[in-house]
């Protein structure tokens, strides 16, 4: 598994990043071991972390001294289950010690049907504005989205850039020893997409040495 703060620098170079970048509410994503990979502004704002400071940490940093740890644990069991989501009330702690009600949301993201969490997607909010986390995130996933389709209409000669930048995103996510299931579940893309870019990959370099 990769080093936390190698792993935080390549999710930080993705496109996925930008709906949870604007997303008004605190949004995480941990890896496989609950160890801090990125953190949205909104989170920057509420818990007074910066990212470069939290990177590599546990949550348990956001909790309280001498909490009961049971709805933690029943969270992590909960992230470890069939349905590989948790939703509920907490307090939680910031930068500077200040208790603070919240309702979290949170998701286990597999790699592969049936294997382990390869991370963790986490959203907050005051506990009395939780209603409003799913609907603000699906929000601004359906307007992320739809900018990236007016901006593919309006500029194809952005598009070749683009789609040599995710060439070599799935390149590199390949050489760092990610499966092609896992490289298309970072990115947002099809696997095929990703197996046939591989192919291609592999067809140029046997072709150079033949030559």
């Amino acid at each position: 598994m990769l080093k936390a703060k190698a792993h935080s620098r390549l999710l930080c170079q993705a496109v996925w990043r930008a709906p949870f970048d604007s997303l008004p509410y605190p949004a995480a994503i941990t890896n496989g071991r609950h160890r801090f990979l990125y953190v949205n502004p909104a989170f920057e704002r509420f818990y007074g972390w910066k990212l470069a400071d939290i990177v590599g940490l546990a949550p348990w940093v956001l909790t309280p001294l001498n909490q009961d740890l049971e709805p933690i644990k029943r969270l992590r069991k909960a992230l470890a289950g069939r349905l590989s989501s948790w939703s509920g009330n907490l307090t939680n702690v910031d930068a500077k010690g200040k208790l603070v009600r919240v309702h979290l949301v949170a998701f286990a993201i597999h790699g592969e049907r049936g294997g382990a969490p390869v991370a963790y997607l986490s959203l907050v909010a005051p506990e009395s504005e939780g209603p409003n986390l799913l609907p603000c995130l699906a929000q601004n996933l359906g307007a992320h989205w739809l900018r990236h389709a007016a901006t593919t209409l309006a500029e194809p000669a952005a598009v070749t850039t683009a789609r040599g930048e995710r060439q070599e995103e799935i390149l590199r996510l390949t050489r760092m020893g990610y499966s092609t299931k896992e490289v298309a579940l970072f990115m947002g893309i099809a696997t095929s997409t990703v197996a046939n870019v591989k192919w291609k990959f592999k067809r140029r370099v046997q072709t150079r040495r033949t030559r």
